[in-house]
């Protein structure tokens, strides 16, 4: 098997692993989003489902300037968490 054919296997691999990360993230900040309703939300998931590299490129696109800010206050906010029985600081 050339060396060439090895660096594209594993650069695809590699770029699969790169879309499902993003694809998590963008599905994570649908719901982490406080601005969009319920129908906003169902919209996005129908979308990120059906059409998903479509609808990931268009969410970033359109909603993604916000999502890191999101992100970062959801994490940082030091709003309670409960986790099973117990309660921690979303930190």
């Amino acid at each position: 098997m050339p060396v060439l054919d090895i660096f594209w296997s594993m650069l695809f691999f590699f770029m699969w692993v790169a879309w499902i990360v993003i694809f998590v993230q963008v599905v994570a900040d649908v719901f982490r989003n406080d601005a969009l309703g319920g129908p906003g939300k169902a919209v996005w998931l129908v979308a990120l489902l059906f059409l998903p590299f479509v609808g990931v490129m268009v969410y970033l696109i359109v909603r993604g300037g916000f999502t890191s800010g999101r992100a970062s206050h959801s994490t940082l906010s030091g709003n309670p968490v409960r986790v099973g029985s117990t309660t921690t600081l979303g930190l």
